[in-house]
């Protein structure tokens, strides 16, 4: 029967594990090459589990840690709710790479260290990449459940195995070599706070001690920037083929604290040498804050809609309240009909009454609006000659007042002559600061030659309008 395979996706080559421990390698760049189809690296990935023997339908990718940035990221107190939008901003702040090209989980940190807000450990991975995973596995026939770390992985089997407390009671260092590949990971505060890859010399020389001192360096330095007080006292290596050279390096640093795992020393089934990776994700107990899965990444949650719900079961209610009274309105939609027919003969009265009535309403409004135009054009004459200067400066030769409707109550034209320019404009603004409406026209330099009075040589026209609006208080000052 087919079953869950894990699948831990190198960049030199694909190792699989099934849940009853037959263990796979496939030497292969093809799944990390773009110029490849996924289609074909998926079709050569199921040809190859079939003729090893493995049989699944389901696979969880275990990523190494070459693939993925970790980051340690300090937040602000926020609900928890809010946190995964929180992240994400803060995240796209610290990468090069558009946030919408990367797929983003994290590891919540507690702050017990004196640091304020919330600390999380963000893993991101390439967005199309993992788009090409998830092809490469539907074309081998797999349906994928979960994309992991493989230093995640370690530590469960650490749990599981040596030491539940990891990370719990302090720093914990662990070490997982794969022949030449080596991982430095630091469990602390119960969660993974630190994850670097190391890659050590192929020969068996003192390089790869000196090599192992520097990562050490830099793990131990990583976690006092951290942590400035820790102090890591257990350390755990976890190899297939243990290096004694290794062992005697990490002894004389770490002493008991050292604990060195081998896949035969794990659980009742052997691990296959090389594959520790893969065996922790067929291992229960797996705790909540140290989930992490690229495939499905912590979201904010989003309360369900339930007002669907909540209409389906008023529908419902609604129905069963018809069902009951069903018999109540057959015997009363008759007289329920007969009442709208009443109702609809009445509109219809009421509406041939207004439209008869229109005519007469007309008339009335105008009537009104004439009323309300009848003018009183002495007032507005003795007003408006108040607001004229004096004949030193200017006089006129023909004036009129006109009375109007509407807006304008009246208006005034006429015809004079003026001393100078000036003074036309002086008696335009006077009227305009008055309230009339002035409309401006240009006034006209007469010749002297022949003229009675050549002391008035500007003539110019005069016409002004009368708003209603403004009417009284032109009357009354």
């Amino acid at each position: 029967m087919a079953g869950l395979l894990a699948l831990e996706w190198l960049p030199d080559r694909l190792d699989a594990l099934s849940a009853d421990g037959h263990a796979a390698r496939l030497e292969t760049v093809d799944h990390v090459d773009p110029m490849i189809s996924p289609v074909q690296i998926g079709e050569s990935i199921r040809v190859w589990l079939r003729r090893e023997g493995i049989n699944a339908d389901r696979v969880t990718v275990v990523l190494p840690r070459e693939l993925v940035v970790v980051r340690r990221l300090q937040l602000p107190a926020c609900p928890e709710n809010e946190l995964p939008d929180l992240v994400r901003f803060q995240a796209a702040t610290k990468t090069s790479v558009p946030i919408e090209k990367l797929v983003l989980d994290y590891l919540p940190v507690s702050s017990s260290h004196g640091e304020e807000g919330q600390g999380v450990i963000t893993i991101t991975f390439d967005r199309d990449r993992l788009h090409r995973i998830q092809t490469v596995c539907a074309a081998a026939g797999l349906e994928l459940e979960k994309v992991t770390l493989s230093a995640l992985e370690i530590g469960r089997l650490i749990r599981s195995s040596k030491a539940s407390d990891l990370g719990m009671s302090g720093p914990d260092l662990v070490l997982h070599q794969q022949e030449t590949r080596l991982e430095l990971s630091i469990f602390d505060e119960g969660t993974l706070v630190f994850c670097h890859p190391a890659q050590l010399p192929q020969d068996e020389s003192g390089d790869v001690l000196k090599t192992l001192t520097t990562e050490l360096t830099r793990s131990l330095m990583s976690l006092g920037q951290s942590n400035p007080n820790a102090s890591v006292v257990r350390c755990f290596y976890v190899c297939g083929n243990p290096n004694p050279d290794i062992i005697s390096l990490l002894q004389d640093r770490y002493g008991a604290g050292l604990s060195v795992i081998e896949a035969s020393s794990v659980g009742k089934k052997t691990i296959p040498i090389g594959y520790e990776s893969l065996a922790g994700v067929f291992l229960p107990g797996e705790p909540s804050h140290l989930k992490l899965d690229l495939l499905h990444p912590r979201e904010k949650y989003i309360a369900p809609d339930r007002r669907k719900l909540y209409i389906t079961v008023a529908t419902g209610i609604i129905a069963l309240a018809v069902l009951a009274g069903g018999s109540v309105y057959y015997t009363t939609q008759l007289r329920l009909n007969t009442e709208a027919a009443d109702l609809r003969n009445e509109v219809e009265k009421q509406t041939k009454q207004l439209d008869d009535g229109k005519p007469r309403l007309q008339a009335y409004n105008k009537i009104a609006l004439w009323k309300a135009s009848d003018t009183a054009p002495i007032p507005l004459w003795a007003a408006f000659r108040e607001k004229l200067p004096s004949t030193d400066r200017a006089y006129f030769t023909e004036i009129s007042l006109t009375p109007s409707s509407g807006e304008i109550l009246a208006s005034f034209s006429g015809k004079g002559y003026a001393r100078n320019r000036e003074d036309i404009v002086a008696l335009n603004q006077s009227l305009s600061d008055q309230g009339y409406q002035v409309v401006a026209k240009t006034p006209i330099l007469t010749p002297t030659s022949g003229k009675r009075d050549p002391d008035y040589p500007w003539q110019f026209d005069l016409v002004v309008n009368l708003p209603r609006l403004v009417a009284r208080q032109v009357i009354d000052r």
